[in-house]
């Protein structure tokens, strides 16, 4: 029937072809016209007559009606989607078609009428498989592809009119349902309705015969539509026809000229489920007959070990692909992929044991999504899931039903490109922490922020300015719908789909690293949410009750109730019984470590997770992380010290810290002692005084400044008076400081789920940008004064009535003092007698002033309200005077240029050296005249003495290296190591040298003095004033601890040692000093030796004093040409007279059978995938050595030896290129001697 304004038109809906449930009774129309002008919701007549499951609606169309406008729903929030390509139908009063239920044998010719420009129709066909391309024989001529439509020019067909035909429709290989187009103009819009909607038309087959067509029925498989069949299937159809053609699932089976025609399918091993079979009869006139039969295939499943290395989830080698899932006592789980979407219920997973189910298949380079089909029950995405498209059926948002969620994966697609190969994470005594919300950070109200939104930040150097050099992401993991704060996870390895792609989250985290920041990772493993596929995995049908969850079968949830989601069991194993979460938690954690470089984590409820030691919980997780890498930064949400203290956790969040702070700082309570218990880190029993995670605000809690004006009564000069305070007391205290992002520039908002976007605008404010300058610095003097990040505290003030505290932080070795007085009053305070920490100048840093005290104290101090000051014993920031003092020997030093000064000359800034002896290094010495800031240079003085250098302050210095050794000095302030900032990672660990007489390896560069450094190519070095997150990869754990020793002269060298080959150039000793000093290596220019080495020395002395230490009973030998041969063994010293030029150290001949049975450090680990067992085998006589490898399940995955070995060293590779990623066991056994390592495989 073709509408026309006044008219009627019937319109039919069909459950059972409809997305609405199949049970929806009765059935709306919700319908307008004109751009859903007039809309209203109608109830539609059961329609039994036309079929199962039909509905209709008879609608009286307006005389002014151009379009009708109109949705199915059920009125309890579900609604059909016409076919995945938009809500809506739309019905054109001036665009028809004709036939308008056309059979697959007509040509449908489309009218488009009172039109002013021609165009084309952008259309696809719905075969059964959602809405497609048609095949190519579908095309009419011109036709072309763009953007997944095919687009048909329209003909002109009079005035304002355009036509266009499609069709016949009558290739088996695409049997096609429907037909839905779109109009675009020639001027490139496209056709709309009134309120701007692209309009979308649909025109729906009729495969009813016609008296023309061919007449054939069937009589097999079962007359009845739906039945249970078992392949191989029987096909069987009577009639009149030329000949009959058998399609399955787009495939022709068979072709057969006679009646009755006859066919038989043998369905693949993996298929089952709902089928449908097509007959495609072909009559003497060329028409076409189609017939259907749709029957359920019954399952079979197949048993078959799953191929080695396979891990949870998707597994991809090349365009191998193999799926794993773990669910035992299932009846079968079957795959729904994207690729082979003609299987209505997927196809059938094969089953490896009785608990993991696997498919594998070949797939072109492309992107896939797939679901697993568990029991016919209910459809669910991995749980293994590293990237998931979690969309409602129309594919315009985010959804919460689980149903909807897909795994997407890619094969053939470029890896993400790393370049932070250099980055190295800060100390936990250097961690300073930002807490960040994605979806807030932006600061737009209207649209959730992204990854990127904290890439360009970063880029943009915001967090090096404020000095941070740690940011921690709160949970980033794919949750329900498009908004949360990320604590109801539903997939724990795939990133949250509003925030960005997986490439988009680790760009974000390669840009971090590539300006020294670290990233850590808040993971919530307490809970799942009951949209999870992990739940749903045994959860019944519809049902969110924790108690009617299949524990008896489930592997993974704890059959306790919890405040937030769903429980998982964290221990392996209870009451006899084995469990599998720490096997998911596991692969999520190393999925963080190897695809997104995470730093580390903030671990959510801890105690929920449990503490079981090593082995179970919470401290099970943190010792894997521990096992991988030491530096990993692992922050438990915990204030129970005991846990922290007895568990690889470097910090825990000290939720009383923050308490005691906020009560006191919003008037809440008045009590000091309190704030000094928890400055105090020992009084709370913490071992480390960096493991209480310090923070006055984070996600948890009301900000400063919200609470202050809306419950504390104070107003905004107060209030951003109170975040200062409580900065002070976070930046110059103990523990490890965090901040929640905003923080620093005053965000008002409360703690709330809803979004709460940063309110950036206060940067453009006086007080928000005073603020962000008070965190600012107290950030940089952190930052720049190690004693605030050591251990020393002292409270040496308190008076709980004025609320007034002082408390001092020193240390001698670094000659640091910083002081810091506390007003938590809102009233000024004066106090008769202000004890300092000793009399003196000392400076004020956030006012910039200056204060003397005399005796150790101060006379009438008065401190504002709700205000703190923070004193230091020597001025170091801006650019005024500054005077160095600085030491030398008699003799040859290396010094600097630690100040700008006017005259640069040895002469005036080193008075009392010996004229015309500065040298400096180029490749080779030269002697120069001047000084020049970053570089080091040797000069001589005849005696030892300090000389004071004056001139104003070097914050920052860039110096150019070149490839090899090169003289560098600091700048005015002491800088640690680590604070070299070498962003092309060109200095070589270890080979920062100072010189006191001998070489030593530096740990600080001192102002005044210089240092040699090794740089394995051309490229710049940053000496940093302020934050430490541009960090070198100087931090360097040397292999000489614990080694054979020989001291010369108090210079140290090392021997009988084993040095990786990536590593050697570490080992190397500077260029020798000028003649006249003291010097001795190993021939080479090395500072170690193996089993012999040629001893080089330079020497003026006349006794040369030497000092050994020789480890594990061995025998050494220390040969002189003239003095002969002295042994070496345990520790002792000799004495060498005359000139002495050269020795040599070699191990004793009767040393060489080794006494002991020792498994040494596993090299390279981790690996990837070949490493290096190296073990020595003492005295066996008759004992068998056994070295194996086990998987961390305690599998036996390897034996390497399993034989009687004779005395002697060995070293065996293991090639893991066909095991999984993982941790690994090595275990070496002699008789009931056994010991044992873990090793790590990487891929």
């Amino acid at each position: 029937e073709i509408p026309v304004s006044g008219g009627d038109i019937t319109i039919y809906y069909n459950t059972i072809e409809g997305t609405l449930p199949d049970d929806t009774a009765p059935v709306y129309i919700h319908l307008g016209y004109n751009g859903w002008q007039n809309t209203d919701d109608y109830e539609m007549s059961y329609a039994p007559d036309v079929g199962n499951g039909w509905w209709r609606y008879i609608y009286s169309i307006p005389q002014d009606a151009e379009t009708i406008d109109f949705v199915f729903t059920d009125l309890d929030g579900n609604w059909d989607n016409n076919g995945g390509m938009g809500l809506d139908w739309h019905i054109s009063l001036s665009y028809y078609w004709s036939p308008f239920s056309p059979n697959p044998n007509d040509t449908v010719s489309i009218f488009l009428d009172n039109v002013d420009q021609g165009g084309h129709i952008a259309w696809t066909v719905d075969a059964g498989m959602g809405h497609e391309l048609p095949i190519e024989e579908y095309w009419p001529n011109d036709s072309f592809v763009e953007d997944e439509y095919l687009f048909t020019p329209l003909i002109e067909n009079g005035a304002n009119s355009y036509t266009v035909e499609l069709g016949s429709f009558l290739n088996g290989d695409q049997v096609i349902n429907s037909i839905k187009f779109k109009v675009r103009w020639d001027d490139g819009s496209w056709d709309e309705g009134s309120n701007g909607q692209v309009m979308s038309y649909d025109i729906y087959l009729d495969y009813t015969p016609t008296e023309d067509d061919p007449y054939v029925f069937f009589i097999s498989p079962t007359p009845d539509e739906g039945a249970e069949v078992s392949g191989p299937v029987s096909f069987s159809v009577v009639g009149s026809a030329e000949y009959v053609e058998f399609w399955v699932n787009g495939e022709l089976i068979e072709t057969d000229s006679s009646s009755p025609f006859q066919a038989t399918w043998y369905p693949d091993e993996n298929l089952f489920g709902e089928t449908t079979g097509i007959v495609r009869a072909i009559g003497e006139n060329g028409r076409v007959t189609y017939l259907f039969r749709n029957f359920y295939l019954l399952y079979s499943i197949v048993n078959e070990p799953v191929p080695d290395g396979t891990n949870d989830g998707v597994n991809i080698d090349g365009n191998t692909v193999i799926i794993a899932l773990y669910a035992p006592y299932k009846d079968y789980v079957a795959i729904k992929g994207s690729w082979n979407s003609q299987f209505v219920d997927g196809e059938l997973m094969k089953l490896s044991g009785d608990t993991l189910w696997w498919y594998q298949i070949e797939l072109e380079d492309g992107a896939y999504t797939y679901q697993y089909n568990v029991e016919g029950e209910k459809n669910i995405a991995d749980p293994w899931s590293k990237d998931v498209t979690w969309l409602d059926p129309s594919g315009q948002w985010e959804s919460s039903d689980y149903a909807h969620a897909k795994t997407a994966f890619s094969v053939g697609n470029d890896e993400f490109v790393w370049t932070d190969e250099n980055f190295v994470r800060p100390e936990q005594k250097d961690v300073i922490i930002y807490e960040m919300h994605i979806g807030d950070f932006n600061g737009d109200p209207l649209n959730t922020g992204i990854f990127q939104d904290v890439t360009e930040k970063i880029q943009e150097g915001y967090f090096n300015d404020l000095g941070i050099n740690t940011i921690e992401l709160m949970p980033v993991n794919e949750c329900q719908g498009d908004w949360s704060w990320g604590y109801n996870p539903s997939f724990y390895m795939a990133p949250e789909s509003s925030y960005g792609t997986p490439d988009e989250l680790k760009e974000l985290v390669n840009t971090a690293h590539e300006h020294g920041i670290s990233v850590l990772f808040d993971v919530v493993f307490n809970h799942l949410w009951g949209s999870s596929p992990l739940f749903q995995l045994y959860q019944p049908l519809n049902n969110w009750n924790y108690e009617d969850h299949n524990y008896a079968q489930c592997p993974y949830f704890h059959n306790e109730e919890s405040p937030w989601g769903y429980k998982l069991q964290h221990w392996h194993e209870v009451d006899g019984r084995q469990y599998r979460a720490w096997k998911h938690i596991s692969d999520v954690i190393l999925s963080y470590v190897y695809d997104y470089h995470a730093d580390g984590f903030r671990f959510d409820v801890t105690g929920g997770i449990g503490w079981g030691g090593d082995e179970n919980g919470s401290s099970f997780y943190a010792d894997l992380l521990d096992d991988i890498d030491p530096s990993f930064i692992l922050v438990a949400e915990e204030d129970n010290p005991y846990q922290i203290n007895n568990s690889d956790f470097d910090s825990g969040w000290d939720w009383s810290y923050h308490h005691a702070i906020f009560n006191n700082l919003m008037g809440y309570s008045s009590n000091m002692w309190e704030i000094q218990n928890h400055l105090q880190w020992w009084s709370q029993n913490w071992s480390e005084h960096t493991q209480p995670c310090n923070y006055t605000v984070s996600h948890d809690e009301t900000r400063i400044i919200y609470e202050a004006l809306t419950y504390a009564n104070m107003n905004l000069e107060e209030a951003y008076k109170k975040s200062k305070l409580g900065a002070a007391a976070l930046f110059t205290g103990t523990g490890t400081p965090m901040i929640y992002h905003g923080q620093e520039f005053g965000q008002n908002s409360p703690v709330s789920l809803d979004p709460q976007p940063l309110q950036w605008e206060n940067l453009e404010t006086p007080e928000g940008v005073d603020l962000y300058d008070f965190f600012r610095k107290l950030i940089w003097l952190r930052n720049n004064w190690a004693v605030i990040r050591g251990p020393n505290l002292e409270i040496i003030y308190i008076n709980n009535s004025q609320k007034v505290i002082g408390m001092k932080r020193h240390d001698d070795s670094l000659g640091q003092t910083v002081y810091t007085v506390m007003n938590f009053s809102g009233d000024d305070q004066t106090i008769s007698e202000l004890p300092f920490p000793y009399a003196g100048t000392w400076y004020e840093f956030t006012e910039d002033s200056e204060l003397e005290s005399e005796s150790g104290s101060y006379t009438d101090y008065t401190i504002p309200g709700s205000t703190s000051r923070v004193y230091t014993n020597f001025r170091n920031w801006g650019d005024e005077a500054q005077a160095v003092m600085v030491h030398h020997i008699a003799g040859w030093n290396i010094v600097g240029l630690p100040l700008n000064v006017d005259d640069a000359s040895p002469g005036s800034l080193y008075p009392s050296s010996v004229e015309g002896t500065l040298y400096g290094f180029d490749g080779s010495y030269y002697n120069t005249g001047e000084l020049t800031a970053g570089n080091g240079y040797w000069l001589y003085f005849n005696e030892t003495g300090d000389i004071e250098l004056n001139g104003t302050s070097i914050d920052q210095i860039t110096i150019s290296l070149n490839q090899g050794w090169n003289l560098i000095t600091g700048i005015t302030l002491p800088v640690e190591i680590e604070m070299i900032g070498d962003p092309e990672g060109i200095l070589v660990s270890g080979t920062i040298y100072g010189f006191d007489g001998s070489y030593f390896n530096a740990a600080i560069l001192t102002p005044g003095t210089g240092y040699w450094a090794f740089a394995s190519a051309d490229g710049n070095i940053t000496i940093p004033s302020g934050s430490r997150q541009a960090k070198t990869n100087s931090t360097f754990v040397s292999r000489t601890k614990g080694a054979n020793s020989i001291t010369l002269n108090n210079q140290t060298l090392y021997f009988g040692l084993e040095i990786p080959g990536e590593e050697i150039l570490s080992y190397q000793l500077p260029p020798k000093p000028p003649i006249g000093a003291f010097d001795v290596r190993f021939s080479g220019d090395w500072k170690y030796c193996g089993d012999s080495g040629v001893i080089e020395v330079m020497n003026t002395r006349e006794t040369l004093v030497i000092e050994y230490n020789v480890n594990g009973g061995e025998l050494w030998e220390l040969v002189d040409e003239n003095s002969g041969i002295a042994e070496l063994q345990g520790s002792g010293q000799i004495k060498l007279h005359g000139d002495v030029s050269q020795l040599e150290l070699r191990k004793s001949i009767s040393d060489v059978i080794p006494k002991t049975f020792v498994l040494h450090p596993v090299y390279p680990n981790p690996f990837n995938p070949v490493t290096t067992i190296h073990f020595t085998v003492g005295q066996s006589i008759g004992k068998v050595v056994e070295l194996t490898i086990y998987d961390i399940n305690g599998r036996l995955v390897e034996s390497l030896v399993n034989k009687e070995l004779r005395p002697g060293e060995y070293r065996m590779k293991w090639d893991g290129v066909n095991q999984p990623s993982g941790l690994y066991i090595v275990r070496l056994k002699l008789g009931k001697n056994e010991h044992s390592q873990k090793i790590m495989l990487l891929k």
